[in-house]
């Protein structure tokens, strides 16, 4: 069980849910090329990594104790490292598509 106070978690998870869920829905229904699908939802994920970040900033505010945390962590921290975890993984989709198979 993951210990968190505060909603932001919650918050936050929704944001990045709904915006991946909608970028994908976007790019299909503009019927984009898959290699510029995937372009497209790397930098989507991106620039969703920073809204969380600056909305979890903006929760904790300036205050010395935070409000909103996960497992003691401040929750803008928290989300800076799973965001680089799901970067990584998202850059190995990316190569993935984009890398040249051979078969000899």
């Amino acid at each position: 069980m993951i210990s968190f106070t505060g909603y932001g978690l919650l918050l936050t998870i929704a944001m990045y849910g709904i915006g991946i869920f909608g970028g994908n829905y976007i790019a299909r229904a503009m019927e984009m090329p898959h290699r510029v699908q995937v372009i497209f939802l790397l930098i989507l994920h991106l620039a969703l990594v920073a809204v969380n970040y600056t909305v979890a900033k903006a929760l904790n505010g300036k205050g010395k104790e935070p409000q909103h945390t996960v497992m003691g962590i401040r929750l803008e921290k928290f989300g800076l490292v799973i965001g680089g975890i799901l970067t990584l993984m998202v850059l190995m989709m990316v190569w993935g598509e984009f890398r040249e198979v051979t078969y000899d």
